[in-house]
């Protein structure tokens, strides 16, 4: 697809509608001073194909910067070549969806982004991490879904990683337990004599064999036993260690207390003042100032903030004092049961459950009347927990605290095997998930080492196009495997030196022509849907030489595709002039703040005509008339290679032009080295400066010698076209002998 014309209103600076046409979907130079429509052209362009401009979000401004500050939406239309006609507007920060008018656009077509090269962004590609270029590159290549599962993969890599490490640290935990248990002896020595002690019959001879084991009731119930007399025992020494100092000093100081309820009132109060526009007091309606009533309510609020944060420790500690009541209650409810067939054993038991009954709610209300509180039930004595141990049953015999030791050994092998179990299903798990990270890398590795070997044969031609003779050789994108893997440049120095990255030694414009080479490589190794590519203000750090290569190179190997390159160097537009004489050329004519740009053939023989068939006046038109003759005869000067003088700003008049071309035709033995145009020029010359110097003289020139000048232009320019193939002098060239003829071979000079 090309594009035949591109339409804009209200777009950036373009306020009033205007049209740019391109027929046949011809290549073209688009000239214009700084500040003049090119950016916008280009951002145009970019927010007709994605429905967004990249710059506007990496500026920070927002997509509503495009359009222009007196329009109320912006329009962008094109004309596309076998698509038929879109538009796509953009109202505030809204982009709208492509609005087709007629062809296969009308039918929902969604076109591909359009390849676009800025020149703040032609380096961007070799500036990013190894890593980024390799993601770039996948998303390039259309194995976005290959990349997407590759970072799945990685990441469910890292995850199981965590698992296993988690699932590790417990059995580590799990094993520590087990050998606290068995002590300074291994577990199955320590389960032997236990095994001998507790009469187990068949005898535990294995730790699978105690894993397996069931135990009779009696064994649990004897655990049981000992367990609740174990967790009434600790939980009453944590009751007798608890302590509600704190609580009873916290609400011993009446201004504490007093200052812990005026804080929340002086925070209410402060919200009010914040949100009202009263003069008055909120609480008491006196009328006073309400910044410095503020002021005060704020400062005596921080005042007392302390008394808040006393409070809040005291109650933190009434908290956990609770929570050791709770405790308490829950095991002196399970030794109750326990023993509840013996009266004189669970008596005392019963008493202490209802104390603490009765200090739990004498502790609440403490709480909810913030008054100090002093502890009054009696804590059971250690005598008194032996006499319950001992109502439990007969003190333990040697064969009891056997069979207790093997069903705690149990428990804790039980716990082992099931954190080995989770251990080895993670590890399985992740040894699944690393070979589907490994199989993923290297189909990735595949696939980019597969595009690199494409992408390299045309990177290193076209950078060499574009810079010619270098000590850099073999220039290449590799992919290597360190950390995560990548894509990085390398390249050989003087072909002794392998160098990366090329930040190492190149200077800035070698990395924009490397970021140059690698975009044209890109689009020659795997064209888009597109074959239209948009290069804007490219050459910014290009010298004249490496400019008129470029240009070669665009119309040596992109001869079919549309080249939209924008720029605001005459020279390169007359560089494409004479090295591609099939672009177009068009030129911001003139600008206004509250219009915008207008565009026209930039060829000013074209522009020239068109002025005099609007009736302007030919001494208007004679700086015109010169800028047409000098363009005329610049072109095959250099289009030819003639040497000429050197002026490092490259003014040169048209008679130099004309000299220069003369002594070049004539040595070089054109055949039409004699044609009288070329001394009817000389003449031309000196009327367009007459018509410089003297247009409002009667002796300065009339349209008829405007339009004799444009005619003579038009026969140099047929000059050097062969009648039989109708092709250029130049259309086959030699540059080393500097020989030049058409296709057919009638016309030549050497």
């Amino acid at each position: 697809m090309s594009i035949r014309k591109l339409k804009l209103e209200g777009f950036r600076c373009f306020r009033r509608e205007t049209a740019i046409a391109l027929p046949d979907g011809r290549s073209v130079c688009i000239v214009a001073a700084n500040g003049r429509g090119k950016t916008s052209i280009v951002d145009a362009l970019e927010f007709w194909s994605r429905g967004d401009v990249a710059d506007c979000h990496r500026d920070g401004v927002g997509l509503g910067a495009l359009v222009h500050l007196d329009a109320s939406e912006a329009v962008v239309e094109l004309t596309v070549d076998g698509a038929g006609v879109a538009a796509r507007k953009l109202t505030g920060a809204t982009p709208g969806p492509l609005e087709a008018g007629t062809g296969p656009l009308a039918e929902g077509f969604e076109p591909k982004a359009l390849p676009i090269l800025r020149h703040r962004t032609m380096a961007r590609f070799v500036d990013k991490t190894a890593g980024d270029k390799r993601a770039e590159l996948l998303d390039a290549l259309g194995l976005e879904q290959l990349a997407e599962f590759r970072r799945g993969a990685r990441s469910l890599a890292r995850e199981l990683s965590t698992r296993e490490a988690t699932a590790t640290d417990r059995v580590r935990i799990a094993e520590g337990e087990v050998a606290a248990i068995a002590g300074e002896t291994s577990v199955e020595s320590y389960l032997g004599s236990l095994s001998k002690q507790a009469s187990v019959a068949p005898p535990l001879d294995t730790v699978d064999d105690l894993v397996d084991w069931e135990p009779g009731e009696a064994e649990q119930d004897e655990g049981r036993k000992r367990s609740v007399v174990a967790e009434l025992d600790e939980a009453c020494e944590q009751l007798r260690n608890a302590s509600l100092a704190r609580w009873g000093s916290a609400v011993a100081d009446r201004a504490l207390a007093e200052g812990r309820a005026l804080r929340t009132l002086l925070d209410v109060g402060s919200a009010a003042l914040r949100t009202s526009e009263d003069d008055r007091c909120p609480l008491c309606l006196v009328e006073q100032d309400r910044g410095e009533l503020l002021h005060r309510v704020e400062k005596r609020a921080a005042d007392l903030a302390q008394a808040t944060a006393t409070f809040e420790e005291a109650e933190r500690e009434l908290d956990d004092y609770f929570a050791v009541l709770q405790r308490v209650g829950r095991a002196v409810g399970e030794a109750i049961e326990l023993l509840g067939e013996r009266e004189e054993a669970a008596e005392r038991l019963t008493r202490f459950r209802d104390e603490l009954r009765e200090e739990y709610r004498a502790a609440s209300e403490a709480r909810r009347t913030s008054s100090a509180h002093e502890v009054s039930v009696e804590i059971v004595t250690q005598k008194e927990l032996k006499a319950v141990a001992d109502a439990a049953g007969p003190a333990p015999e040697e064969e009891a605290n056997a069979r207790v030791s093997l069903l705690t050994l149990r428990a804790r092998l039980k716990v082992q095997r099931t954190a080995e179990d989770a251990l080895a299903r993670v590890r399985a798990h992740a040894a699944a998930g690393d070979a589907a990270r490994e199989l993923t890398e290297i189909r990735v590795e595949a696939e980019i080492s597969r595009a690199l070997e494409t992408l390299n044969e045309s990177l290193a031609e076209f950078y060499g196009s574009l810079v010619g003779a270098s000590v850099y050789s073999k220039l290449r994108l590799e992919y290597t495997d360190q950390r995560a893997g990548g894509v990085e440049f390398a390249f050989e120095w003087d072909d002794r030196h392998t160098v990366r990255p090329p930040q190492r030694i190149m200077s800035e414009s070698e990395l924009n022509a490397l970021g140059l080479a690698l975009f044209l490589a890109r689009l020659h190794a795997q064209p888009p849907g597109w074959k239209v590519m948009v290069l804007d203000d490219v050459v910014t750090s290009f010298d004249n030489v490496h400019r008129t290569r470029l240009v070669r190179l665009l119309e040596d190997k992109f001869s079919e595709w549309q080249i939209l390159l924008l720029t605001h160097d005459e020279q390169l537009a007359r560089t494409a002039g004479a090295e591609a004489p099939g672009w177009l050329r068009r030129k911001a004519v003139n600008w206004l703040p509250t219009e915008g740009p207008t565009f026209d053939d930039a060829r000013n023989v074209a522009r020239l005509r068109a002025r005099l068939d609007q009736g302007e006046s030919a001494g208007e038109l004679g700086g015109l008339a010169r800028l047409a003759i000098e363009e005329a005869l610049e072109r095959p000067v250099q289009k030819l290679g003639l040497p000429i003088r050197h002026d490092p700003s490259n003014s040169y008049t048209a008679e130099e032009y004309r000299r220069t071309l003369i002594r070049g035709l004539k040595a070089g033995e054109f055949q039409r080295a004699e044609d009288p145009v070329l001394r009817r020029l000389s003449t031309d010359g000196s009327v367009t400066n007459r018509a410089c110097h003297f247009k409002d003289q009667d002796d300065g020139v009339t349209e008829e010698d405007l339009r004799v000048l444009i005619d003579d232009i038009e026969a140099l320019e047929n000059l050097f076209v062969c009648t039989k193939c109708e092709k250029k002098l130049w259309e086959i060239r030699d540059f080393t002998s500097r020989h030049c003829q058409c296709a057919c071979g009638e016309l030549s000079c050497a």
